[in-house]
């Protein structure tokens, strides 16, 4: 928790950087990272609306839940004939071609050719300091930090998923090429692999990215100028008066799958914002949730979710804009393939978000509350949870949360980790914990991981704990010599740090061999 409170307090010095570079603070739509899942799930055979701990969620939920939930309901037994649906199905496929096409035309493949990408390994703004452990944990998170310097002298700035995806660079700085837009010049050196950045108080250290975050950037680069190339279009769609803005790209294995007829549905509407659900897009990588967000107020504000999750089972899916006042936009957020694919395996039927809503120029609090939506009504809804299985090994359970560590997902050639294995959590509460290791040995040394988790109501997480190799050495580890265990956990309520703990300083012991 120290370390994300550290993260987040230099995330707002970052962001004034980009803003002076940019010369504006909106930044896009930050896409999710991925997830491995496979069968470490299991569908449960009841619907969430006959579990008692999921109804207590409900409970829980914004006021329009009502609203939505009726709307979805109508939309369900609209499409419940069989011979609506494939008609439904065939017409959403052969516009989603078209569709997938016309994007396909306006937004050409990205050309990396002597392209330069860097990866960003270090962070300071006078006060707070990120080493590359932070800055790789929130690249993973869906947070992504890095640079290219493309050869026609175009460039992209993304820190922490906030910036620009078209700058420009000379030989000395980063630029906006329109500079009567209120940007300005940042300076930089370069030294062989290495890029510094040394302005109004900021230190950013790029190394020059290895191949795996290579590969990561340029998705994510590459999904960023297709999303903005292609996010006319989808509004003048919805603004066009269509039931529904939903496409799948062509040859995509998730045609198969029921879809809803009409997603669109008020989730919040009060006297300050409305948020509107308004179709869906699968792509390549992605099934990617559309929305509308409208500020009622005067002053701007940030939308932003705290965490989301799919049939219970949390997920990476993230969405941040800044909406100024008596206006609205267009937003997303994108769940991978995989987890679609892999763990859910149909087109989800319950989706939960943690929505906050706030003043961007003091953070006062607009709107905090879950928000969920289910595509195909709540009745219809199912949900994800973990069959411990012979290679998951119980570390810690009680009546509040269960945590299992999976034999079969030790690694000691990670990317980052020199030795790493998951930890499948459920939580058994109708409050989100914050899991947490306070103090950890391998053996008989002590060696923390610096590692928490955060996990929704009533849900499931699939997490990575680890410990980078450089640490390793420094301690004389072994990673292939490594098997006993020992954590310190704390579980407590995220959102009432005075609460009593669930869980409180138990000191466990596991093995993985």
């Amino acid at each position: 928790m120290k370390n994300m409170k550290k993260i987040l307090a230099l995330c707002l010095s970052l962001t004034m950087l980009v803003g002076l570079l940019t010369g504006c603070g909106k930044a896009d739509p930050l896409p999710a990272s991925s997830q491995t899942t496979g069968s470490k799930f299991e569908i449960s055979e009841t619907s969430k609306a006959e579990s008692s701990a999921a109804a207590e969620v409900s409970e829980a939920s914004s006021e329009s839940k009502a609203d939505a939930q009726e709307s979805s309901q109508e939309s369900s037994q609209e499409s419940s004939a069989e011979s609506s649906q494939e008609s439904s199905q065939e017409s959403s496929t052969e516009s989603s071609q078209e569709s997938s096409q016309e994007s396909s035309q306006a937004a050409p493949a990205v050309d990396f050719t002597n392209a330069r990408i860097y990866s960003l390994v270090y962070m300071n703004d006078g006060e707070e300091v990120l080493e590359v452990e932070d800055i790789r944990r929130m690249d993973g998170a869906g947070f992504p930090s890095y640079l290219i310097l493309f050869e026609d002298h175009t460039c992209a700035f993304i820190i922490m998923g906030d910036g620009e995806p078209s700058l420009h660079w000379d030989d000395a700085s980063l630029y906006d090429a329109d500079e009567s837009e209120g940007g300005t010049r940042v300076p930089y050196t370069i030294t062989d692999n290495r890029l510094e950045i040394n302005y109004e108080g900021i230190q950013l250290t790029f190394e020059t990215a290895d191949e795996t975050w290579t590969q990561v950037y340029k998705d994510e680069y590459t999904k960023r100028v297709s999303s903005s190339s292609s996010g006319s279009g989808d509004s003048n769609a919805a603004a066009s008066g269509s039931e529904n803005s939903n496409t799948t790209a062509s040859g995509s294995e998730m045609e198969s799958y029921d879809v809803p007829a009409d997603l669109t549905q008020v989730l919040v509407d009060n006297e300050n914002i409305k948020v509107t659900l308004t179709g869906y897009e699968f792509s390549s990588w992605y099934l990617t949730f559309k929305f509308t967000l409208e500020n009622k107020t005067v002053n701007q504000l940030t939308f932003s979710t705290s965490g989301t999750a799919v049939e219970g089972l949390m997920a990476d899916g993230s969405l941040y804009e800044k909406v100024d006042g008596g206006s609205s936009v267009e937003a997303t957020i994108d769940f991978t393939r995989e987890l679609i694919e892999g763990a859910v395996g149909n087109f989800p039927t319950w989706v939960l978000m943690e929505l906050n809503v706030y003043k961007s120029d003091d953070y006062e609090d607009v709107y905090l509350d879950y928000v969920e939506f289910y595509p195909f009504g709540e009745d219809q809804a199912m949900q994800i949870y973990h069959e411990p299985r012979t290679q998951d090994v119980l570390v810690f359970e009680n009546d509040y949360v269960a945590i299992y560590a999976d034999k079969n997902s030790v690694t000691t050639e990670d990317w980052y980790y020199g030795y790493a294995f998951d930890l499948i959590i459920t939580n058994k509460t109708d409050t989100t914990l914050m899991v947490s290791a306070d103090s950890a040995k391998i053996g008989d040394k002590e060696l923390d991981p610096f590692w928490a988790y955060s996990i929704f109501p009533d849900c499931v997480g699939d997490t990575q704990m680890g410990w980078s190799e450089e640490k390793l050495t420094e301690a004389s580890i072994d990673p292939a010599a490594i098997s006993e265990i020992t954590l310190v956990l704390n579980v407590y309520d995220d959102k009432d740090w005075s609460a009593e703990n669930f869980v409180d300083h138990e000191t466990v012991t596991f093995s993985l061999k």
